[in-house]
């Protein structure tokens, strides 16, 4: 399109203007300055629309008066216009009429005629064209936003988007949609402020420190879309022994699936299980954008997209806020840095893109398998006569991949815990991380659950806090019939509730095709009623561990 003119734009957002004195002389009137006063609805919006986004040279902006002619000349695409604020009505003049005729009513956030593509790249074949939101979505995701959340680095308040919802989602709609399709992420929603979370009660050491941080509440609104989108194109292509970030699979689901393998396998005579842990450095920090965006499109995520999350993830701008030791005001900022290597904690997209850049690497076999949850790590494998090259095999190819992959695996936290019914402690070769022979020990905290090496008497419990051996049942029943009585009403002991979560737990796994226990638990069925086959069980470590002991509470529900 040329010498297109714009003849009639009518701005329709209400306003005034008051007199703000220049100097203390105000008796002439160049003494004042004009400043209009806009509704208070408008000021995160233009924030929005001029603040965040950071256009190529191709990109003009600019306020239009009425009557103003915008004089558009060249070829098609290489200029656009974006309207500011309030909304107009765009009209054309033609040699064949003289009189404008309208062609398009645009509003806040819209543009005048369509932007160029940045990079444009053909369709691989079998990849889906790019992702394109709709008002629902936004205004669904805005009315989900938690209000008590800490506001982000450019200060719109997660209160004025959810009360906001209906008002905002026309203009989130267009930025939204501009900014997958020129493939860029506005430049303030990409900054984090990080604050410092203890990880533990006595903090004398930045590593003592967890990193979270604080995003665009706008951002987050994004994420939340385009996640539910790569979840989609990319479950088929999931690791599926990550138990992280899945709907109905949980932390549990991981603890009870390496119980089952392992105490199902020592129920042969000389069997031993070895369980590795691997403890990361500042896993979420080493992603590579890079190599990220090759695993994405590979899984089957369109180009467009791909490119999106990497600008994403590079030229971030990160400052670290430390509120002050005294009663001063105000917090303490450091400098503002660009980060273009990692992803933040604390954000929408980050855990998923982790679990989706571990993804490629994978095992599962009779003897050995390697599990995760986010980035906690277990190799497992089930020794049978002493053979444990599979086992040995595993971890020297994971460790390669890691090193491959920029991911640094901290030697002197990763232990290794084996686990034997055997009265006498089988000698046990060390295995050699990265120069480090890596340290058995009695017990490990595995996703909140103690692991002993010796699953004879106890089996596994909790760690202390969450509660669960024989001492903290009986001291939870008697303060749950304490409160009964209190409240002059029957409540449920902890057995019941055990019992009815487990069998929640195994119509879970029943009804969830994806479950990595799905077939075990499909392959008892029984022909001929609705009960299961009860597990052979010689030993008394498995009948009473999960799989057992639900089938047995399942079979005397539907007797």
């Amino acid at each position: 399109m040329e010498n297109c003119y714009v003849t009639n734009i009518e701005k329709r957002c209400p306003s005034c203007e008051i007199l703000v004195p220049k100097t203390a002389d105000i008796e002439d009137p160049y003494h004042y300055r004009p400043v209009t006063l806009v509704p208070d609805l408008m000021k995160p919006v233009e924030r929005i629309i001029f603040s965040h986004l950071r256009w190529d040279s191709y990109h003009e902006e600019d306020y239009f008066e009425k009557g103003e002619y915008i004089i558009r000349e060249g070829e098609e695409g290489n200029t656009f216009f974006i309207i500011s604020k309030g909304e107009v009505i765009v009209t054309q003049s033609t040699e064949a009429s003289a009189e404008p005729q309208e062609i398009k009513t645009l509003g806040v956030g819209d543009y005048f005629d369509r932007p160029p593509q940045s990079n444009p790249r053909p369709h691989p074949p079998g990849v889906k064209p790019r992702l394109s939101i709709t008002a629902d979505q936004v205004r669904k995701e805005l009315r989900r936003t938690k209000t008590r959340k800490a506001t982000g680095p450019d200060g719109i308040n997660s209160r004025l988007l959810k009360d906001c919802a209906d008002q905002l989602c026309g203009v989130l709609l267009h930025i939204f949609n501009l900014s997958l399709s020129l493939e860029r992420v506005p430049l303030l929603w990409k900054t984090s402020c990080v604050v410092l979370v203890p990880k533990t009660a006595h903090t004398r050491e930045p590593n003592h420190f967890r990193p979270v941080a604080l995003t665009s509440h706008l951002m987050k609104t994004m994420e939340r879309i385009v996640l539910t989108h790569l979840r989609q194109l990319v479950d088929s292509k999931m690791d599926p022994l990550q138990f992280a970030y899945r709907p109905g699979i949980g932390v549990d689901d991981a603890v009870i699936y390496l119980l089952h393998r392992s105490l199902s396998h020592l129920e042969s005579t000389g069997s031993t299980v070895r369980a590795m842990f691997f403890d990361f450095s500042s896993a979420f920090n080493t992603i590579q954008p890079s190599l990220l965006r090759g695993k994405m499109e590979g899984a089957g995520v369109n180009c467009h997209l791909a490119a999106w999350t990497t600008d994403y993830l590079t030229n971030r701008l990160q400052y670290v806020t430390v509120p002050p030791r005294t009663h001063s005001r105000g917090d303490c900022e450091s400098e503002v840095v660009v980060c273009s290597t990692g992803a933040p904690q604390g954000t929408v997209l980050s855990p998923f893109l982790f679990t989706l850049y571990t993804s490629d690497f994978s095992h599962n076999s009779d003897s050995c398998h390697l599990q995760k949850f986010s980035n906690d790590t277990a190799i497992v494998g089930r020794v049978s006569e002493g053979n444990e090259l599979e086992y040995r095999e595993v971890i020297t190819n994971f460790v390669a991949w890691c090193e491959l992959n920029h991911l640094r695996i901290n030697t002197s936290k990763t232990k290794e815990v084996v686990i034997d019914f055997s009265r006498k402690a089988p000698h046990i070769a060390l295995v050699n991380i990265q120069g480090l022979d890596i340290e058995i020990v009695e017990e490990y905290k595995y996703l909140g659950i103690l692991l002993p090496r010796r699953l004879v008497q106890e089996g596994p419990k909790p760690s202390p806090s969450a509660g669960s051996s024989e001492r903290y049942r009986k001291r939870l029943n008697k303060l749950v019939r304490r409160a009964g009585s209190l409240l002059d009403c029957s409540l449920d002991s902890i057995e019941e509730v055990g019992e009815r979560r487990m069998l929640a737990k195994l119509t879970s796994i029943m009804d969830t095709p994806s479950h990595p226990l799905h077939e075990t638990v499909g392959a008892l069925s029984s022909s001929f009623s609705s009960r299961l086959l009860h597990p052979r069980c010689k030993k008394e470590q498995y009948r009473r561990s999960f799989i057992p002991t639900a089938v047995r509470l399942h079979n005397i529900h539907n007797s």
